[in-house]
C-alpha cells in the first residue's frame, strides 16, 4: 500500500511529494513497525518519478524521499 500512498501523493502535488518511512537500519526493536531498506524505497520511488531524492541523513531512524514534478 506504500506505493499507492506515494503515486496518490504525487499525483496531487504541484512540485514535490514527500514520503517519510523508519530506515531498515533503525537500532533496537522495530517489531510493529513498517521499516523499509533504502534501496527498496528508491526502487519504489523510481516506479511513480524519474525525478526523486532520498534522504537518509536527517535522524538515524527515519528516510524520505522526495519526488519532483
Amino acid at each position: 500500500y506504500l506505493k499507492d500512498v506515494m503515486g496518490a501523493s504525487y499525483r496531487l502535488c504541484r512540485k514535490a511529494a514527500v514520503v517519510s518511512l523508519t530506515t531498515s537500519f533503525t537500532p533496537g526493536g522495530t517489531e510493529g513497525i513498517l521499516v523499509l531498506h533504502p534501496k527498496d524505497f528508491v526502487a519504489m520511488a523510481s516506479e511513480v518519478s524519474s525525478r526523486f531524492s532520498l534522504r537518509h541523513d536527517y535522524l538515524p531512524t527515519d528516510q524520505m524521499v522526495f519526488l519532483f514534478r
